[in-house]
This record gives C-alpha cells, sequence and structure tokens, in this order.
C-alpha cells in the first residue's frame, strides 16, 4: 500500500463503488453480455474483455463489444440484457475475501458506509443487500433519470443525505470512471488494486491511496 496523501484522520463516510470493488460481478455480467451479443447476431466477448469494457454503464459496454458501433443495435443488446441479467446476476458473483468483516469492523466503529454504482439501482440494491445484508446506510445506483459516474451528481446525493462533510468522505474503487468521480466529487480517493481494472497503467497511477486487500481499508487515514 501507498499513499500520496499526507495522513490526517479516519473518513467518517466511505462510499464504495459495486462491480471489481465490493463484488466479483464480471462473469455473470459477461454471461449476460454475451446472451445478449448472440441472440442478436454477434460473437461472444472473453472475461478479460468485459472487465475492460464495463464501468460507465451497461449501454456503454455494449458499444465496445460490437464489432461497430450501433446505437440501435446496442439499444436492444441492453434489453435483452437486462431480461436476462435480472435472473442471473447472483449466479457466479461473489464477495472479495475479507470485505464483509472490514465492513463489519467499519460500520461497528461508527462509520457511514453507502455504494455508488452505475449497475441498474434495483438489482445493485438486491445484490448488495443480498451479499452483505444490514452494512450498507445508502445504496445508490443507475435509475435511468440520474446522471450515472463519472457525473459527480450520485455521490452528492450520499453526501448530502447522510449529511457528512466532503472533507469527512472518502471514494472507493477500481477503475479510471471511480478516479473521475471522487475527482468530480472533490473527495478523497481509495483505488484497490484487486479489482477488475488491474493492468499495468492502473497500478502505476499515482491517484489517491492503493489497497492490495480489504482489510488494508481499516489501517488508512486520510
Amino acid at each position: 500500500m501507498y499513499t500520496n496523501n499526507n495522513l490526517i484522520m479516519a473518513p467518517k463516510l466511505y462510499i464504495f463503488d459495486l462491480d471489481g470493488t465490493l463484488v466479483n460481478t464480471v462473469k455473470d455480467l459477461n454471461r449476460g453480455i454475451n446472451y445478449a451479443l448472440n441472440k442478436n447476431g454477434y460473437p461472444s466477448k472473453s472475461i478479460a474483455h468485459t472487465s475492460r469494457a464495463i464501468g460507465n454503464g451497461i449501454f456503454k459496454t455494449f458499444l465496445r463489444s460490437l464489432p461497430i458501433e450501433d446505437l440501435e443495435v446496442a439499444k436492444q443488446c441492453l434489453i435483452d440484457f437486462r431480461d436476462y441479467y435480472s435472473k442471473h446476476y447472483l449466479d457466479y458473483s461473489y464477495r472479495y475475501k475479507g470485505m464483509l468483516t472490514t465492513l463489519r469492523i467499519l460500520k461497528k466503529e461508527g462509520h457511514l458506509l453507502a455504494v455508488a454504482t452505475n449497475k441498474l439501482d434495483k438489482i445493485a440494491i438486491n445484490l448488495v443487500n443480498t451479499l452483505y445484508p444490514n452494512i450498507f446506510d445508502m445504496i445508490l445506483g443507475d435509475d435511468g433519470v440520474s446522471p450515472i459516474k463519472p457525473d459527480p451528481s450520485m455521490i452528492n446525493k450520499i453526501i448530502n443525505t447522510l449529511k457528512v462533510n466532503k472533507t469527512d468522505t472518502v471514494y472507493i474503487g477500481d477503475s479510471e470512471v471511480d478516479i473521475l468521480s471522487a475527482s468530480n466529487a472533490e473527495i478523497k480517493l481509495i483505488l484497490v488494486d484487486y479489482g477488475f481494472h488491474r493492468n499495468e497503467d492502473f497500478l502505476a497511477n499515482k491517484a489517491g491511496i492503493h489497497i492490495s486487500k480489504p482489510s488494508e481499508l481499516l489501517n488508512i487515514n486520510l
């Protein structure tokens, strides 16, 4: 673990990304994406491709997964994906090792915990509450109306609703989208090096603090 920030105090509010940060969802996402692609006459994509393509919402993922960017095809793929994924989002997804214990400790210590994700809102809430029951104070996903990350609206809504200062808030994620989200919201950042976007450039990025396992969150001051 390294940091380019001065250590000052423990955060009051921890806001987490979901996919690749709290839960490894890539196999279920990949299966749903391939179901939709195949149904519309396009070849499957690898799990490695899906890992790189997700982050800006599933519609963008389809634009990145089609051989030629086609908005109408991507829209139909999105409809087919939602139909499939709503029934299969927990087939292979699992908590990252040590995350549940870490979150329970943070909650017991009095910290506020929230989720801000570009995953569909209803699925995000069900997924998080199934794998992390009675942990999070607030969960926000893509409701189809509000802007999604890296727009700061979702993060700002959590901060305002929970009545916490931005200086007492930290955002935890695993991608370039998360780096931009924290920057746009003007809050501190922690990056997890075990997530979907583990490439050389990401690991070398000096933004925020990097951690290699969830338990390291317990030893961080910002």
